[in-house]
Parts: structure tokens; sequence; C-alpha cells
């Protein structure tokens, strides 16, 4: 399972789920988009925000980075665009 935290460390962590089905709990591994990874994404923005890319150049490019960072999770890949299309928004009104 996949959860989006950005305010606790990212990592793995395995945990007891109940299920709602049948009320017994199961083991679940549950990765997480935290901290470090918002990080990332926000890093990444402020440096295409420093290079001066127009929104366009800079959304192309958050999504090439994402896809690398994350190929083979969807979830992750629009988080990191969502933190750093947030960041780069917030790094653009400043020079203006």
């Amino acid at each position: 399972m996949e959860t989006y935290k950005p305010d606790q460390p990212s990592g793995i962590t395995i945990e007891d789920v109940v299920s709602e089905f049948d009320g017994k709990p199961h083991r679940v591994t549950i990765i997480n988009f935290g901290i470090q990874d918002a990080q990332r994404g926000r890093h990444f923005a402020r440096e295409l925000a420093r290079y001066e890319f127009d929104p366009v150049q800079a959304e192309a490019e958050i999504w090439r980075e994402a896809w690398q960072l994350y190929p083979k999770s969807r979830a992750f890949a629009c988080w990191f665009v969502q933190e750093a299309k947030r960041e780069y928004a917030e790094c653009t009104e400043k020079a203006y």
C-alpha cells in the first residue's frame, strides 16, 4: 500500500490492518511518500525556477523527473509532481 504523508519520514513499514470485510488483521507493507521525497520534489522545482524555466517547460521537466524517480509508482510520481508544482508556483510568484 502506498501512502502520502509528507510530514512523516519516507520509508517502508509493515503494519497490521483490520479488514472491514472479515474483521481479521492482515499484514500490509506500507510505502510512504514522506519528507525526503517531498523535499526532493521541492528542491527540483526551485532549481527550475532559478534557471527561469517557463511554466510549460517546468511542468514537462517535473513529469520527466517524476517518472525517472518513480517508474513503477503512478501515485509517487503524481505526489512528486504535486509537491514540485506547488513549490515552482511559490518560487515564481515571489519573483514578480
